[in-house]
């Protein structure tokens, strides 16, 4: 195991979507666009104040290659849905998706 440490600092702008006020009720029971969308297209339709799925997709796979340089150790924290996109970029050749 290395003793070596490097820290470096840079500016990283990571692109986000623009967040909406929260809706009265449960989303997933009194939202009919929320239940077309989930129970449909969700790769290429976006959710309900939301982003689709390819959109999450292409934003966390920019941010993921921005956080670090070839090469080097890197520690991400993120949701399942992020790291199962990363996983199914750097692992093609398992055919999953997302919800595999």
């Amino acid at each position: 195991m290395s003793n070596n440490v490097h820290v470096w600092e840079e500016n990283v702008t990571i692109p986000t979507y623009k967040v909406y006020p929260p809706e009265k009720g449960p989303l997933f029971i009194e939202n009919r666009a929320y239940q077309d969308w989930i129970t449909g297209d969700n790769e290429g339709k976006a959710a309900p104040g939301g982003e689709s799925g390819r959109t999450m997709e292409q934003r966390a796979l920019e941010a993921f290659f921005a956080c670090f340089p070839p090469a080097q150790d890197t520690v991400i924290v993120t949701h399942g849905g992020v790291i199962a996109a990363i996983m199914a970029r750097l692992f093609p050749q398992e055919g999953k998706n997302r919800y595999e």
